[in-house]
């Protein structure tokens, strides 16, 4: 499920961040066309996109650039664009149409390589594929990309892969007429490297702060936890030397103990919960001799048994 709100949130930010290189532009038009555009070839050549508010500024800027008529539309509750005019031009840049040397026209499937050569057209690439169709889930444990080809699918994954991020992908088929590829980041901190690279800085920062918070509080559970096991671990040493001295001092080896041992035996029965550091400071000897006449103690009291 996505978080609608924080998509949008992280899609603005992104929105704001786009800068003006022409190569760039390409890059991003590209992926917006690709993963969330409908080209008609035909009498009527037309590019319509299904986009959202963050890129109305970017598309109409674009259509101006090639000369195309941009109309926007809603259809089913989305924006919807329409791109009308001579848009082969437009297509050819930006590497969707593959021009032979015939001078055939085909559509390439997927990443055209010339279009992210260059480090800042890679993430103008990257940025146009979250802007059509990326999403921050509702539990905000994943980033996801959804496409209507495999292919394109595939060339996104090694996209990230140029920044260290693995994404795993997944076909979707329940419901629907035709099967949605789906390609989802999971992690705190690949999300955090991704929003970064993305340019969505403040909700990168957000998500930081949630991931060192996330693990002092594990930190404290972990101290809380080793706390807690001493604690029991302590009571239990407790327990089972005031049990063996109760043992050896009910039964005929008591009598033949030496002075030292009884007397420990006497404050370890008079003091139950005491550690060995607070024994050994009532008898006045160190911490070592303390455990060591308790276990032996112990070692009497198993031999009685």
């Amino acid at each position: 499920m996505e978080n609608t709100t924080q998509t949008e949130e992280i899609k603005n930010e992104i929105a704001a961040s786009l800068g003006n290189r022409a190569c760039c532009n390409l890059s991003m038009i590209s992926a917006l066309i690709r993963t969330r555009g409908v080209i008609h070839l035909s009498q009527q050549k037309s590019i319509v996109l299904r986009c959202s508010d963050t890129v109305i500024d970017f598309v109409e800027k674009m259509a101006e650039l090639y000369g195309l008529d941009c109309q926007f539309t809603l259809a089913k509750k989305a924006l919807q664009c329409s791109l009308m005019g001579d848009i082969l031009p437009l297509l050819i840049d930006s590497g969707i149409v593959v021009e032979s040397v015939s001078q055939q026209l085909s559509l390439r499937e997927g990443i055209n390589e010339f279009l992210i050569v260059e480090d800042c057209c890679k993430q103008a690439y990257l940025q146009g594929v979250f802007l059509s169709c990326g999403a921050y889930s509702k539990n905000g444990r994943f980033i996801s990309f959804w496409f209507h080809g495999q292919k394109m699918c595939e060339d996104v994954a090694r996209l990230l892969e140029c920044y260290g991020l693995n994404a795993k992908q997944a076909k979707r088929v329940e419901g629907r007429e035709e099967p949605v590829y789906v390609l989802s980041l999971y992690g705190m901190q690949n999300m955090v490297d991704l929003l970064l690279h993305l340019q969505a800085t403040n909700f990168a920062l957000h998500l930081q702060e949630d991931v060192i918070r996330n693990e002092v509080i594990a930190l404290s559970h972990r101290a809380t936890n080793c706390d807690l096991a001493n604690t029991n671990k302590n009571v239990l040493y407790c327990e089972s030397t005031v049990l063996a001295c109760n043992a050896v001092l009910q039964s005929d080896l008591f009598a033949d103990l030496d002075e030292t041992l009884k007397n420990t035996m006497q404050y370890r029965i008079d003091n139950p919960n005491d550690t060995l550091s607070q024994l050994a400071q009532i008898i006045g000897v160190s911490k070592s001799c303390v455990k060591h006449r308790l276990q032996r103690i112990i070692n009497l009291a198993k031999t009685k048994s």
